[in-house]
């Protein structure tokens, strides 16, 4: 196989922010190694956070039009 497969995901909101999270702390704390794995930490960190956000503001603007 030439690429790496990319899947998807369905997530509640809970699981979006613990996902998030985990990740994040995986990412804090991440006690050394190839620093590949790393770089894969903080590029799937923040793929959660900008979906964290991306929820967060349709929510807003659900419940700001009603």
């Amino acid at each position: 196989m030439d690429a790496d497969p990319i899947l998807s995901f369905h997530l509640d909101l809970n699981a979006l922010r613990l996902l998030h999270r985990v990740v994040s702390d995986a990412y804090t704390n991440w006690p050394g190694g190839p620093p590949e794995e790393q770089v894969s930490l903080d590029r799937m960190r923040m793929q959660l956070y900008a979906g964290l956000m991306d929820v967060t503001l349709s929510l807003e603007s659900e419940a700001r039009d009603g």
